[in-house]
């Protein structure tokens, strides 16, 4: 690519330097109930996290949204979405769409919040029964 990455390119490389550093536990995300009373609760699927990185609250969740095939038949289908907040939670900025590394982000906060690498450690420290 020469050497010239394109403005989508560098959100998405900000998105997987997010990843690193999330699974390194250098940023640390907090769920924010703040973001989710703000919006419509009918369109989050569950908690929405919050992390401050260089100066800025970025807010990462998962919605929901209806995907029509015709004018009346439709399903549901989800998206993931990273964005700048400001002190109140409301949206700054939202990210451009980053292919699938905006749902790896998701997966890497979710993995965290739920303390999953410290659970996987305690339980395969246990001696097997039997």
């Amino acid at each position: 690519m020469n050497g010239v990455s394109t403005m989508a390119d560098r959100w998405t490389m900000a998105a997987e330097k997010l990843i690193a550093l999330t699974q390194a536990g250098e940023v640390q995300w907090q769920p924010s109930q703040d973001i989710s009373r703000r919006r419509s609760t009918a369109d989050i699927v569950g908690p929405a996290y919050v992390a401050e990185v260089d100066g800025k609250q970025i807010a990462v969740f998962e919605y929901q949204f209806k995907n029509f095939h015709d004018e009346d038949e439709w399903h549901w289908d989800t998206g993931v979405t990273v964005e700048f907040v400001d002190e109140n939670y409301d949206t700054e900025w939202v990210w451009p769409s980053t292919g699938g590394s905006r749902f790896a982000l998701l997966d890497a906060v979710r993995y965290q919040a739920a303390a999953a690498d410290d659970f996987l450690s305690r339980f395969l420290e246990k001696p097997k029964v039997g």
